[in-house]
C-alpha cells in the first residue's frame, strides 16, 4: 500500500510502503513534531502515569499521529499517548509524527523501580518465619507446663489425707 503526500512549498515527499509512516523522507519545508511529557519528568517511578503529547503542524482534517518507542511503531494513532509505566520496558526513546510535520526529536524516558518496594514478596516471608518458630516453641512449652502442673495437682489430691480425723 503506497501513501502519497501533497507537496508543500516546493518540497518533495517520497511515498512509503509502511502504512503507519506518513512519509519516509520529510520535505525540507515541514516543521518537526514535538513530544511533550506530562508530568515533565524524564525519570519516573514504576507504576507512575505518564502522558505523552505530540504537537505538530498540519491541516485540521489531517490529525493523524504516529508514535514510535525505541524505533518500533506503537499502534496508537491519537495525539495523547497515556502509559502506566508498570515495568522498566517502558524506558527508552519516544518519537512522534503529527499530521504533515516531520518526525520529532527523540525524548528519553527512564522508568525506575519504586525504592519503597525494593524487597520482593518472596523475600518478605523471611520476616515471618522467626516469628512463627518462636510462637510454636512458646505454644509447646506452655502446653507442656499446663499438662505437667495438672498432673502434679491431680496426683497430690489423690495422696492428700485430711489432717483431722473424726472419731
Amino acid at each position: 500500500m503506497e501513501h502519497t503526500i501533497p507537496v508543500l512549498a516546493g518540497g518533495k515527499a517520497e511515498p512509503t510502503k509502511d502504512p503507519f509512516l506518513l512519509f519516509s523522507t520529510p520535505p525540507a519545508s515541514l516543521s518537526k513534531s514535538v513530544v511533550t511529557l506530562y508530568p515533565p519528568w524524564l525519570h519516573v517511578l514504576k507504576d507512575d502515569l505518564v502522558s505523552l503529547r505530540c504537537e505538530g503542524s498540519g491541516t485540521p482534517e489531517d490529525k493523524s499521529t504516529l508514535w514510535l518507542h525505541n524505533d518500533t511503531t506503537i499502534p496508537v494513532l491519537i495525539q495523547d499517548y497515556n502509559i502506566t509505566a508498570n515495568n522498566i520496558s517502558y524506558s527508552g526513546k519516544y518519537q512522534c509524527q503529527r499530521g504533515q510535520s516531520a518526525l520529532s526529536e527523540p525524548v528519553r524516558l527512564e522508568v525506575f523501580p519504586d525504592p519503597s518496594s525494593s524487597t520482593s514478596s518472596s523475600s518478605k516471608i523471611w520476616y515471618y518465619i522467626p516469628f512463627y518458630l518462636v510462637m510454636g516453641i512458646l505454644f509447646t512449652v506452655d502446653t507442656g507446663l499446663y499438662f505437667t502442673l495438672k498432673r502434679e495437682i491431680n496426683s497430690r489430691k489423690i495422696r492428700r489425707r485430711p489432717l483431722t480425723r473424726w472419731r
